[in-house]
């Protein structure tokens, strides 16, 4: 058997080995960097993570259970999995498992690879034949994509260099896991302002951002006044991680502040916000208090998500190494693109012809996003899709 438990710092594997140890919010905290970043991208790594049932979820399986993969890349292994996306694998030849997500042409899975899987049933389905798109290989071109080959080789943030404060992060405590993400993914020398109640919070030691430390009390309208507010692209608000009532009620009203000091001066760019709460119900009572006015909102239940983690990690334990590399890596971090970069206005493709359209830009296609938010992850690769402006497909 295995032990699994989470804890405030990660011990040393050597003092309890067959254990597995995940640190308290640490998802959470990574997940908010990720989606000030990337407007969106938390309601895919949500579903992933979210116990419901009829979502995706990340499974491992071995590849002896599929020797006719053996000898493929990526790419071309995926073709053989009707109800699943194959986003690499990993191997267990060393003591510490390698993770590989998105491998290169020319990396063949290896003989005692573990598969990583996206798919909404476990019963995974991998036939012994290519399954076939739709369409005849000549309309598999590229409609247009941006001038560039690949998705990855240049950033696509939020938060790019500026003078003045990119992002603020208020009521910050002991969130240095969201600081270290924000580091080491916004563009270098992007300023963040940090306000906290605490006078002597400890901040990671931080080689990209510039970072400036204001205190005071958290809801002080006055004090959220004089933080330069107009100027910013994102807020972010974490919760107190303590477990009470109060802790929503003050993230709520702290992001209310917000919007009522940005009504006092005419805006022209749209604000991001990310907010961490516990109470499901809230979610709801946030985003109708920001209906209509000039903000985008993503919500992280980390409650829901710590646990979601832990029960995946429960069953198969190398996920922790799965989830590390996909939240912490720039290279293997899941976005949103836009679907009018691979097909036009009201097309349809199948999405096993549209998954071979995005492997011309060197990605994994995951699922699709609609305008409306509605997420549609790991599809049947012959369900047809028709994509319009304003959607987009998550990649990876």
């Amino acid at each position: 058997f295995h032990v699994l438990a989470t804890a405030p710092t990660i011990p040393h594997p050597a003092s309890m080995p067959g254990s597995v140890f995940c640190a308290r919010n640490s998802f959470t905290q990574r997940l908010m960097a990720l989606s000030a970043l990337h407007p969106g991208v938390v309601r895919v790594y949500s579903e992933i993570l979210n116990q419901a049932k009829g979502g995706c979820e990340l499974y491992l399986s071995s590849v002896e259970k599929f020797p006719w993969l053996k000898g493929l890349n990526v790419w071309e292994a995926g073709q053989y999995f009707a109800n699943a996306v194959l986003m690499g694998w990993i191997e267990n030849s060393s003591k510490k498992p390698t993770v590989l997500i998105r491998p290169e042409t020319h990396q063949m899975i290896p003989d005692k690879a573990e598969l990583i899987l996206l798919s909404s049933n476990a019963n995974i389905v991998c036939r012994k034949f290519r399954i076939q798109g739709l369409e005849k290989p000549e309309a598999l071109k590229i409609v247009r994509i941006n001038s560039h080959e690949q998705l990855f080789e240049t950033p696509s943030s939020t938060l790019t260099w500026s003078t003045k404060p990119q992002a603020i992060i208020l009521n910050f405590k002991d969130q240095r896991n969201l600081l270290r993400r924000l580091d080491a993914l916004a563009a270098k020398n992007t300023k963040i302002l940090v306000h906290t109640e605490y006078p002597d919070v400890s901040l990671p030691r931080l080689t990209r951002t510039k970072v400036e430390v204001r205190s005071g009390p958290l809801l002080d309208e006055r004090a959220l006044e004089a933080l330069p507010i107009q100027h910013c692209k994102c807020v972010v608000v974490p919760d107190s991680c303590e477990k009470n009532r109060d802790s929503d009620s003050r993230v709520i009203a702290a992001i209310n502040m917000v919007l009522q000091a940005r009504k006092k001066t005419p805006q022209t760019e749209r604000l991001h916000v990310v907010a961490s709460l516990q109470d499901p119900a809230n979610v709801d009572v946030l985003t109708n208090a920001l209906a209509g006015e000039h903000i985008t909102l993503d919500t992280v239940l980390h409650d829901d998500l710590e646990m979601g983690a832990i029960v995946q990690m429960l069953s198969s334990p190398n996920l922790q190494a799965v989830y590390n590399d996909i939240l912490d890596s720039s290279e293997s971090e899941i976005r949103l693109v836009d679907a009018m970069e691979f097909v036009s206005p009201g097309q349809e493709l199948s999405f096993g012809d549209l998954t071979a359209r995005v492997r011309k830009a060197h990605a994994i296609l995951l699922g699709t996003m609609k305008a409306s938010k509605k997420l549609h992850l790991a599809p049947h690769r012959a369900k047809k899709l028709k994509l319009e402006s304003g959607d987009f497909l998550v990649v990876i």
